[in-house]
């Protein structure tokens, strides 16, 4: 039976000797505090079944040996607490450990008996695993499946431990039968432990994650916040500029007209030209002030855009007329051709549809368009979907300015090809318009810098088709 009991108490250390190789591996990797107790957990153990292995036979240091479970037993209830959160003093139970085992002593040394010497050492051996055990458990409803597990293991081992000198007096039946519980206590918790470590870190990053998400999402709530706020400033500020701007705009051109009227036509030659220009310029000013409100308008919802069937050939056509004075100017060919049934319905709003889509897009093609140019407008119907195409033959468009062409942000006015002004903000419009309308705006181009032979735009309206 000795040798029996060697084997049992070799592999039994062998497998705690793995353990601790296992976690140490474990704890090298994540350093986390509680992998450093079970460290704790499994040398202790080992120690106590290398030294019960050597001094199994009833003496004071088999009882001396029995008490270094206390160091067990404590470093299990404090890795059961600090997965909780919670604080454990392991001093007062040393203390009573060590009065244990010399109670023990004395206990042998008068009576002979190491059974009844060994009842306080395993009374003091189960009193943390029994107290934590019962705490946890009338909780029952405050504490998860892994917690409530944990607390029946400790329990369990605890009354294992207070079973062990009733089991002694057993023998060798009851050794075996002691050994044999251990065994299997021994091996649950190599299962269990390290995998309560692992989902008790998941907890932890889990909850970690929860706070950090709404910490930040709080702060982008915040800056929400205060970029609408700063947003509302900002278009109240335009309105007002635009407004007041509007108003003196208004005075200089009735001045300029009273001026001009009260010329004579020898004045006129000579002050005529300059009048024109501030005219002019009074006019494009006026231009960009109009269409930031109606771009910030639609953006902002203020412009209500309720979207009808509309006949795109006859808004072209109107469209068309409304350019023949600049069209002949430029003695420019502008040829419509669309192969579209002439029912033909899109899904816009009719004023926007032809005021900001079309007509800036054809102003921009006659724009930069040389004289004598063409420009070619068509449209075609795939399903339900109606593509719209502008296209000239003019200057085209820089190749490093196409990212750029429909952004608020950057700058993309040029001069046309007679020196024509813009606004830089028409394409911008176009694009917040046409998205209003849950279509899609694209543009293709080559340039006469670029020695390209088919120079010129080409805009592509993607719009719905409403039958």
């Amino acid at each position: 039976m000795n040798n029996y009991l060697y084997i049992i108490f070799t592999t039994y250390a062998f497998a705690l000797l793995v353990n601790r190789i296992i976690t140490f591996s474990l704890w090298n990797h994540n350093r986390d505090p509680l992998y450093k107790i079970l460290l704790k957990i499994w040398l202790s153990y080992f120690l106590n079944y290398v030294l019960q292995a050597v001094f199994h036979t009833p003496s004071v240091k088999m009882l001396a040996c029995f008490g270094t479970l206390s160091f067990c037993s404590v470093y299990l209830v404090e890795l059961f607490l600090t997965s909780q959160k919670k604080s454990f003093k392991i001093f007062p139970y040393i203390i009573m450990s060590i009065f244990s085992v010399l109670l023990g002593a004395l206990i042998f040394e008068t009576t002979g008996n190491s059974q009844w010497a060994l009842i306080p050492i395993a009374i003091s051996v189960a009193s943390p695993l029994l107290q934590t055990a019962f705490r946890t458990l009338i909780q029952y409803k405050s504490n998860d499946f892994y917690q409530r597990f944990f607390a029946i293991l400790l329990f369990f081992n605890g009354l294992e431990y207070l079973a062990y000198p009733f089991l002694r007096r057993i023998e060798p039946l009851g050794l075996t039968l002691s050994i044999s519980l251990a065994h299997i206590i021994l091996f649950t918790m190599s299962v269990f432990l390290p995998a309560f470590i692992l989902r008790n870190n998941y907890k932890d990053n889990i909850a970690e994650l929860e706070k950090e998400v709404a910490k930040r999402t709080f702060s982008l709530t915040e800056k929400n916040r205060e970029l609408l706020e700063l947003s509302r400033e900002n278009l109240s500020l335009i309105n007002i500029v635009c407004h007041d701007l509007a108003t003196s705009i208004s005075i200089l051109n009735a001045n300029c007209f009273y001026i001009n009227i009260r010329l004579t036509i020898a004045e006129k030659e000579k002050y005529g030209s300059h009048l024109e220009m501030i005219q002019r310029t009074l006019k494009i000013i006026n231009e960009i002030f109009e269409k930031v409100k109606v771009l910030e308008a639609v953006k902002t919802g203020k412009i209500h855009l309720e979207l009808t069937p509309v006949n795109l050939l006859e808004e072209l056509r109107e469209s068309v007329h409304l350019f023949n004075d600049l069209i002949s100017e430029k003695k420019l060919q502008l040829r419509l051709d669309c192969n579209l049934p002439q029912d033909t319905l899109v899904l816009a709003d009719p004023v926007i549809l032809r005021n900001q889509i079309i007509n800036n897009l054809i102003s921009n093609s006659i724009k930069f368009s040389q004289e004598n140019g063409e420009i070619e407008i068509s449209a075609i119907a795939e399903n339900n979907k109606v593509y719209l195409h502008i296209r000239d033959h003019g200057i085209g468009i820089p190749a490093k300015m196409l990212p750029n062409l429909f952004s608020f942000e950057s700058p993309t006015t040029r001069q046309g090809t007679k020196g024509e002004k813009g606004t830089g903000f028409g394409l911008t419009l176009v694009k917040v318009c046409v998205e209003k309308f849950g279509g899609h705006i694209s543009v293709k181009s080559e340039t006469v810098e670029d020695g390209a032979s088919d120079h010129g735009s080409t805009f592509i309206i993607e719009l719905k088709r409403a039958n």
